[in-house]
């Protein structure tokens, strides 16, 4: 999976393994910043969000509120899938397995015999389950996650998606390459679905004929209605075509949603013949991987994790979406004029102030677009900034008032 870099109010470039430190704690955006990898809920009200530096994150309460249940490695989850309320499967870089029985309480470290990342985790039925990652490795469960074996499935590609009808039928999404089993990954099936050097970053086998897997660069959406002996490619044509597809799920065979790198949403009503963009939400900074994992919750619920701690949901089948948590912005610098009064720049015109040392922020407007890099004060009152396109402004009044600097014509950064 590619990763970003992001960073938070306060901490900067602080590694996540720090914060348990009593002279660090997390500010902005609560409960955490962290990039979430991936988003899996058992009902309307209890889902369960993982992500970088083993943040594992819980509602109760369909996302009014979440809880930081703690950080139970520092090595990135890329995938959680929970059998009920109490009981998950978190899996990730060196070929981590934590399983929780009490609700995000207590987490085993379950033994897989090998440090090899896993990319992704699937549950067809309750006792059984399957991992794939790198190296081509599959490794599987019957007894609901206590004891994983690797299968011998003589793949050598890295899997970076696994889907399950049943306990036999399943899918797995390589380089250029989709692969089929009906033997419960004792034997698979190799489907090359091209040259255009790519990876099938979802796959979802929806019936026991149709599967559909996501490529994530070349905007299109493959899709078997007999499992898997010929395939149709659909194009989605509603993304920018720098945009990266980061996931996808179809919660019947129809209906499906996807989610991208700049925070974009498709749905497609029609099995994926045709797509059609959300409106409804837009990020206020695209430049970074605002969404990694979609998930559908019932027939209404549905939602979307990323960078920054974002989640987002819809609870009317993916007419409108709306911003739970997080928030996902680039920040340049920090100036504090005092204890508890100080300002952050960033990106897109951003500049923000606290007067509470840092538990609240509010925005300044300086009607501008342009990226602020630097802030500085020579007193409580007298401040400038400067930026993007030889931006350089300056306030005699604690950053109410801002007015704009002439400066030679030649300097512009």
């Amino acid at each position: 999976m590619y990763k970003s870099i992001l960073f938070a109010i306060i901490i900067f470039t602080l590694p996540l393994n720090l914060l348990s430190q009593s002279n660090w704690f997390w500010l902005d955006p609560l409960p955490t910043g962290a990039t979430l990898n991936s988003v899996d809920f058992i009902d309307r009200n209890t889902g369960y969000t993982c992500g970088k530096a083993g943040v594992i994150t819980k509602t109760t309460n369909g996302g009014i509120n979440w809880t930081l249940l703690g950080q139970i490695t520092v090595n990135q989850l890329y995938d959680i899938e929970c059998l009920n309320a109490n009981t998950c499967i978190a899996v990730g870089e060196n070929g981590l397995i934590f399983k929780t029985t009490n609700g995000g309480i207590n987490w085993d470290n379950i033994p897989s015999g090998t440090t090899t990342v896993f990319n992704e985790i699937n549950f067809p039925n309750l006792n059984t389950g399957y991992i794939c990652g790198f190296g081509g490795v599959v490794y599987k469960t019957t007894n609901q996650g206590n004891s994983w074996a690797q299968i011998q499935s003589g793949l050598s590609t890295t899997l970076y998606s696994i889907s399950f009808y049943d306990v036999n039928y399943g899918a797995a999404g390589g380089f250029n390459t989709v692969f089929t089993t009906t033997n419960g990954g004792v034997n698979w099936t190799s489907h090359p679905l091209g040259s255009f050097f790519d990876v099938f970053q979802t796959v979802n086998y929806v019936s026991a004929n149709e599967i559909y897997a996501l490529l994530s660069t070349e905007n299109t959406v493959f899709k078997t209605t007999n499992s898997g002996m010929s395939w149709t490619p659909y194009i989605i044509g509603v993304f920018d075509p720098s945009d990266l597809e980061r996931s996808m799920v179809f919660k019947d065979s129809q209906t499906g949603f996807i989610t991208t790198q700049f925070g974009d949403i498709g749905k497609s009503t029609n099995g994926g013949v045709n797509w059609f963009l959300d409106t409804t939400f837009a990020p206020e900074y695209n430049d970074v991987n605002v969404f990694w994992d979609i998930n559908i919750v019932d027939t209404s619920i549905i939602y979307s994790v990323g960078s920054g701690g974002m989640i987002v949901h819809s609870t009317n089948a993916g007419a409108v979406w709306e911003k739970q948590i997080g928030n996902i912005k680039t920040y340049r610098d920090v100036f504090f004029t005092n204890a508890n009064t100080g300002f952050i720049t960033g990106e897109k015109g951003l500049l923000i102030k606290t007067v509470d040392a840092g538990l609240s922020w509010n925005r300044i407007n300086l009607n501008t677009t342009f990226g602020i890099k630097k802030v500085f004060f020579t007193n409580p009152s007298i401040g400038y900034i400067c930026g993007d396109s030889g931006l350089v402004r300056k306030t005699t009044t604690a950053g109410v008032n801002w007015i704009s600097q002439t400066i030679p014509a030649a300097e512009t950064n």
